[in-house]
This record gives structure tokens, sequence and C-alpha cells, in this order.
């Protein structure tokens, strides 16, 4: 996928950009992402914002938001482009891919769904919320994608193919709630979000992510994700 990116993406777009893509190529079975800036860090399990179990072998993590940053020639080409957190793909075996988004809220679900609105201007952007913002930035990236055929016919090889929401919800702490969180180890194995879909979150109905062959899922920060 990697050398897909770096040569059939850019030609498809006729980028002219230097590019230096962030691949990140593991076999950890348990580990946590961030939504940082690149490079990719990982973390222990329960120390970042989504988290992972993989024990389908060689596993690479491609940091998007980055790539498509870096894909600045010419300038039509990235104005106004959304941009997913990660692509994550096994290597051994076409088992599953997913499309990344990290984000987070403070004190309750609620909050993911208030409007977002411009800074300036204070227009509305998206009316649900990190809800609605979040499963666009997967779609527009993962259309950008399959665009490139090369790479949507690489996709269509997965087994499991996902856009995958990640969240944290958090708590408005004193600081003695906050000290005992961080002596509190981390649970490995949680229920996930949906009972019915263990190790894989809730899956929500979202036509126009299910008529490219992916999956749309939402999963919390407190469970863990089976790749």
């Amino acid at each position: 996928m990697k050398q897909l990116l770096e040569n059939d993406f850019l030609k498809h777009y006729g980028v002219t950009s230097t590019i230096a893509i962030d691949c990140l190529s593991i076999i950890d079975v348990d580990f946590d992402l961030d939504d940082e800036g690149s490079p990719i860090s990982l973390k222990t399990l329960g120390k970042g914002k989504a988290s992972f179990h993989n024990d389908n072998g060689e596993l690479e993590i491609v940091h998007y938001e980055d790539f498509i940053n870096q894909c600045a020639k010419p300038r039509s080409f990235k104005k106004g482009r959304k941009k997913c957190d990660y692509l994550l793909y096994h290597t051994t075996t076409p088992k599953t891919v997913v499309l990344l988004e990290i984000t987070s809220a403070l004190g309750s679900r609620a909050n993911l769904k208030k409007p977002i609105t411009h800074k300036t201007t204070n227009k509305p952007l998206y009316k649900g919320g990190k809800f609605e913002k979040c499963e666009d930035q997967l779609f527009q990236s993962l259309s950008t994608l399959v665009e490139v055929p090369s790479i949507s016919g690489k996709l269509n090889e997965y087994t499991r193919r996902i856009c995958l929401m990640a969240y944290t919800i958090k708590p408005v702490q004193t600081w003695l709630q906050l000290i005992l969180k961080f002596c509190r180890p981390f649970a490995r194995y949680l229920a996930i979000e949906a009972k019915e879909t263990p190790g894989e979150g809730a899956s929500i109905e979202c036509p126009r992510i299910e008529g490219l062959g992916f999956e749309y899922r939402r999963i919390e920060h407190q469970y863990v994700f089976r790749l």
C-alpha cells in the first residue's frame, strides 16, 4: 500500500511535491495510537486515544493526515480536502484494513453531538458535531483513495474493510480523581460498545461509506478494537 501511495496516488492526482510517507511496520499484539503529528508513536495499551489488539501478523500504519498535508502542489489538490488520521492494514495476509479518525469530547458523549461552527464567521460547519465531522473525514478520505484504480483494487482484497471513529470522553475531574485514575490499571479487554459485535465496536449505518465497500464503526477508547 505504501508503494501505491508513493507512486500511483501521486501520479493519479498530479501531485508534484516531494513526499516522505510516515509508515510504521509492527508486530505488536496490543498497542494504542494517539492523534499526534508525525512521526507515528505507539503507546502502551490504554495510554493513548485508540486501543487495538492484533494477532493476525504484521501490520503497517500510515500517517494519512501527514501524507495528505505534504501533498501541497498543486494547491488545488490539498485545498479543502478532508483527511482522517491513520490508515492501518495487514501485510502478511489481506485480513483487515482500517481508516481511523480519532477524536474526543469533555464530560459526555452528548458533547460529541454539539454543532461545530466556523471560528470567525460562526457559520455552521457540522450540525451533527464531531460525530458528523468524523464520518465526513472518513468518507472523504476513502473517496480520495478509491479514486485511484490500483488502490481501490488493493483495498478490495481485504476481508474486513472498516472506517473507524475512535473517541475518548474526557471526564471533568478533581485532582483526587486524577490521582486515583492513574493508580488504577487499564482493563486489558473490556466489553465493546456494541455487545453484538465483540471487539469491533458499534456498527453504524452509513450508506455513502457502505456504497464504497466499507463498514462504518465507532468505538470508545476504554474498549479494545480487534484487528
